[in-house]
């Protein structure tokens, strides 16, 4: 037992956060959004499909779900309330996907997620997604750049809002209790 908590203690020791380019930082109050919900993508030609809630106080939780495969003849809305349903009566972490979680800006039809991406070796980084919000049911990620690993894709993906029940923010969040992830 010795032996496991000291292993555990030197693999925290080693973790590194590069956030110093984390900006959009969620707040502990709600803001005024018309964008906050629940999107979901799904783009069969570049083989994706995932879904991001963005909350009223800036805070983002996002998940890929799958290669589009596994959707054909199934509804998404089932899909992704399955998923929500696991996670929200998973009585630990490890038992169900993990989200990315991170914050969002907006400026104009300009919006900035911001999630936090793990790196394996023991590091954290964050992934930049620059999007345009085309309406209050749509925008699109044009542009995604995790500066870590030095990679940038220029994709274009379409984000459809869909109602449903968003999941807890708070359950599981890793950085919850975290000064640096909260707006001053």
């Amino acid at each position: 037992m010795l032996k496991y908590i000291i292993t555990i203690v030197l693999l925290q020791s080693c973790t590194k956060f590069h956030i110093n380019n984390f900006t959009c930082q969620p707040n502990k109050i709600p803001l005024t959004s018309n964008i906050s919900g629940a999107y979901y993508c799904y783009n069969e030609e570049k083989n994706y499909s995932g879904v991001i809630f963005l909350y009223t106080n800036g805070m983002v939780r996002s998940i890929g779900l799958g290669d589009v495969i596994n959707f054909k003849g199934v509804d998404i809305k089932n899909k992704i309330d399955s998923f929500v349903y696991q996670f929200e009566t998973a009585k630990k972490r490890y038992k169900v996907l993990p989200f990315e979680e991170g914050g969002y800006c907006i400026d104009g039809n300009k919006l900035k997620i911001q999630n936090i991406r793990y790196i394996p070796q023991f590091s954290w980084g964050i992934v930049d997604r620059d999007a345009e919000i085309l309406n209050d049911t749509t925008f699109v990620i044009y542009k995604e750049v995790f500066t870590v690993r030095k990679l940038e894709w220029n994709n274009r993906l379409i984000f459809h809002k869909i109602i449903m029940q968003k999941p807890d923010s708070l359950l599981f969040n890793d950085w919850k209790n975290k000064k640096w992830y909260w707006a001053e």
